[in-house]
């Protein structure tokens, strides 16, 4: 009882950053690798290897900005900010779908590849660094698993989602 108690309170503390972390991931895992794979992102120049520098750019994207939280001035403070950091991440979906079926070409796809991965880098990891600094001290293991879960419900909903991108 004591430990669903301290989930009840970490809840209540962290409700928008584990929200934040969920939708960060939701939106990253029902992206990526899956649309590259089966939506048709395809280029006479490249090739097969198309795919290959599309996630190739998104791991670049992702390590750099997660490298750049190294810097204290670069971190997200404010819920707020990181809830708007999160949500704006939705604007890949049709970004990608437009871009991929109006034929926007292999700059524009590389491109958004290389966004969706600093993005995701710097908003999750970013999140995931506010939550426990906005839990009192005796609360922040807790508010810690919170994003954890968080993180995982976001991979499997987001992993639901891919399926879509083959519909």
């Amino acid at each position: 009882m004591a430990r669903a108690r301290e989930f009840a309170q970490a809840w209540a503390i962290a409700w928008p950053e584990a929200a934040s972390i969920c939708f960060t991931y939701m939106v990253t895992l029902s992206i990526f690798p899956a649309f590259f794979a089966v939506s048709g992102v395809k280029s006479e120049a490249l090739g097969d290897w198309y795919a290959v520098l599309c996630i190739a750019l998104w791991n670049l994207g992702d390590l750099g900005a997660k490298l750049l939280l190294g810097v204290e001035r670069l971190h997200i403070r404010e819920r707020r900010t990181g809830w708007m950091l999160a949500a704006s991440r939705a604007t890949f979906w049709p970004a990608l779908s437009v871009a991929v079926h109006a034929g926007a070409g292999e700059a524009i796809v590389c491109t958004l590849s290389l966004l969706l991965g600093a993005t995701n880098g710097y908003v999750g990891g970013g999140i995931l660094m506010l939550a426990p600094q906005l839990a009192p001290p005796h609360m922040r293991e807790a508010v810690g698993n919170l994003a954890v879960l968080a993180l995982v419900l976001g991979l499997v909903v987001g992993g639901w989602l891919s399926f879509l991108w083959d519909a």
